[in-house]
């Protein structure tokens, strides 16, 4: 199945060099390394930018790579799908750039950067192996979430929480991305609450960026130890309701921005107006947390087969998991039905969102 997905996607770039006559391109970023091969092209999560350069032409498709990665990514990293792994010594002041140009210098190549909007849409149509994979993800970092709100305590720290967190996924080979914690007061005032020693009274917020074979997986919880506020049950309840219509929205061929618009407009409906410019709303993704964040400005518009997480926020409250888009509808891929929610209507299509988990 690997082997099929993976000469797939190089038709697809073999297809792109055609459109755009080029003899080859030059593949350069971990989102598109793991696209291709569902391994970890990267020694620092930070880095944007694999450890390995991957060159596609008509007739081979060729990693180029230093001695200490070599066998590394040949072994485990799904790097045995390329017709040939061609490496340089790492303290060759020109090995990279000598080999490259060995190989290319008779041919007209193109670099990743040089056609990311062509690139973005053929990595964000997923393939049936993309959407297998992805399915798993989302069912394992939903079960991992929510089992974990389940066992934080009061008197925990967001350190803590976040260290559980970050356990939980790794023992299920889940790279926690994004892991932001936060409680009581800084549920209110921060939108991307990094954790911090500040110890948990009666409200938290989770959220997790949860990659696995270089698919990104976005989910929120909240939990309240005691009975929580008509107050926050109400901003709750709204909150859901914007997530809703993003999702119930979110349709072969429906623009982005006519989404955007319509998510702005239950805002207004909820009475809470202004909430949106205060957080993005998410947007598309797959093989990047966003691989495009919906403004009004968006003009893309929805293909089957694709990966979306809106987040819409009220101040305290937050909706936030992952779809994936179909002739049937959106199918949320991060519930796993254990959590309480509330059944909408959108479009004649009920969408469940979950809501405030309370405990004792």
């Amino acid at each position: 199945m690997l082997k099929d997905d993976f000469n797939l996607k190089v038709n697809k770039i073999r297809h792109l060099l055609n459109e755009i006559q080029k003899d080859g391109l030059i593949l350069t970023t971990q989102h598109s390394f793991a696209w291709l091969t569902g391994g970890r092209g990267f020694i620092n999560t930070a880095t944007s930018e694999a450890c390995c350069k991957i060159l596609i032409t008509h007739s081979s498709a060729l990693l180029i790579v230093n001695n200490i990665e070599k066998e590394r990514l040949k072994s485990e990293e799904g790097c045995g799908l390329f017709d040939e792994v061609l490496s340089f010594n790492w303290y060759e002041n020109c090995g990279e750039n000598c080999l490259i140009h060995s190989l290319t210098k008779k041919i007209d190549i193109a670099f990743e950067s040089d056609v990311e909007e062509e690139l973005l849409l053929i990595r964000t149509r997923l393939t049936p192996y993309d959407i297998e994979r992805f399915t798993e993800l989302g069912r394992d970092a939903a079960n991992v979430m929510e089992s974990l709100c389940n066992e934080v305590k009061r008197g925990q720290t967001e350190w803590e929480i976040a260290a559980q967190l970050s356990m939980k996924c790794k023992r299920l080979n889940i790279d926690p991305v994004v892991n932001l914690v936060a409680s009581d007061e800084r549920v209110f005032t921060y939108r991307h609450p990094l954790p911090t020693s500040k110890t948990v009274d009666r409200y938290i917020l989770l959220a997790l960026g949860a990659r696995r074979h270089g698919l990104v997986v976005s989910l929120s919880r909240l939990v309240h130890f005691g009975r929580v506020s008509e107050e926050l049950k109400r901003k709750q309840e709204a909150v859901t309701a914007v997530d809703a219509v993003f999702i119930g929205n979110t349709v072969p061929g429906a623009s982005y921005n006519s989404i955007f618009r319509k998510g702005i407009e239950e805002y207004k409906k909820q009475g809470f107006p202004e909430e949106w410019k205060n957080h993005h709303q998410g947007g598309l993704t797959g093989f990047r947390s966003r691989e495009h964040r919906v403004t009004l400005d968006s003009r893309y518009r929805i293909y089957k087969n694709q990966a979306f997480a809106w987040n819409p926020t009220i101040s305290g409250v937050k909706s936030e998991d992952t779809i994936i888009t179909n002739s049937e509808g959106p199918k949320v891929i991060t519930r796993a039905g254990n959590f309480p929610e509330i059944a909408l209507n959108v479009n004649g299509q009920t969408i469940h969102r979950p809501l405030i988990l309370e405990r004792a």
